[in-house]
């Protein structure tokens, strides 16, 4: 049968951290007296979100081992995945569940779990509506080329020709294949935006926001550059892309292990003035930071979900 043991640690949103984080100080006198915790906090809060992280993906780990000899002997003799801080080790725990799963579900494809997001009625019927619109467009501009060829060649078209072109290119049937992708691209933006909405929501208001206001309305005006739905891949061997690969390890494991081993106290690692001059830097902060951790917490939790379900129903 399949064990539960980390079920809910693994199921729990590190968003509810980053809110008891934010939840604990909210008290505090904004003021300046105070503005010098706002760095200390963040880094707290940072390290406990990383931990935290870290720590699922080891209990994944363990949960998949548990429940599987095979992947449990590799796991323990051949995988080498550390503290699962590097983007390496997170893309291997990820293959792994994508592996599993299909070995429960032959047809699953990562992009599935996407489909469990819900999505209101109204909500699909207006994203339909307009996609319908597009092709529509389409086979208007496709009618007037058919036309003007037409007319080209020296055909004489009156306008029911005309329109007999146009209607049978409107009353073919709309690709259902390409709105199922239409949809799941649709999905995809959803489920970033709905991250990066919930992160504000959380934060917005706070002490931690007006210490480091700055930082955060910069945060609002460019989270696109670095979280978007271009950088969220979930194929079988791969889930962020290369932009957001890079960014995880620029903004967030470097960072991790800057103040896990406070290299800055005793090797003077702290950023040049190239490096605060660099266009780039102005993205290191701790808001694109959290949302990155987020980002890939929630896609960790919808795979692990999948595979607990294929693997209860198996039993």
């Amino acid at each position: 049968m399949f064990t539960e043991v980390h079920t809910d640690f693994i199921l729990n949103p590190l968003m509810d951290v980053l809110a008891n984080g934010i939840h604990a100080c909210t008290s505090l006198p904004v003021g300046v007296e105070n503005s010098a915790l706002g760095e200390y906090l963040m880094q707290s809060l940072f390290l406990r979100i990383t931990g935290a992280q870290e720590q699922k993906l080891k209990c994944i780990c363990w949960a998949m081992a548990t429940n599987d000899y095979r992947y449990r002997y590799d796991l323990l003799n051949v995988k080498q995945y550390g503290e699962c801080s590097e983007y390496k080790h997170k893309k291997g725990i990820y293959v792994d569940l994508c592996n599993l799963i299909q070995g429960l579900d032959s047809k699953f494809t990562p992009i599935d779990v996407l489909s469990d997001l819900p999505i209101t009625e109204e909500r699909e019927s207006e994203i339909r509506s307009r996609w319908e619109h597009e092709i529509d467009d389409g086979r208007r501009k496709e009618a007037e080329h058919i036309i003007a060829e037409k007319t080209k060649k020296g055909e004489t078209l009156d306008q029911e020709d005309k329109d007999e072109i146009l209607n049978n290119l409107l009353r073919k049937v709309y690709p259902e294949k390409e709105w199922r992708e239409r949809l799941f691209k649709e999905k995809k933006v959803q489920f970033v935006n709905d991250i990066v909405q919930r992160l504000t929501a959380v934060v917005e208001h706070s002490p931690l926001t007006a210490w480091n206001y700055r930082e955060y309305m910069f945060f609002k005006e460019h989270w696109q550059d670095v979280v978007n739905d271009k950088q969220l891949i979930l194929s079988n061997n791969e889930f962020l892309g290369s932009g957001l690969q890079m960014f995880y390890k620029q903004l967030v494991f470097e960072q991790r292990n800057r103040i896990a081993h406070n290299t800055a106290s005793y090797l003077k690692d702290i950023p040049t003035l190239d490096t605060l001059a660099d266009k780039s830097y102005v993205y290191k902060n701790y808001y694109f930071r959290f949302a990155i951790l987020l980002l890939i917490d929630e896609i960790f939790m919808l795979m692990f979900k999948r595979y607990r379900e294929l693997s209860i129903s198996r039993f």
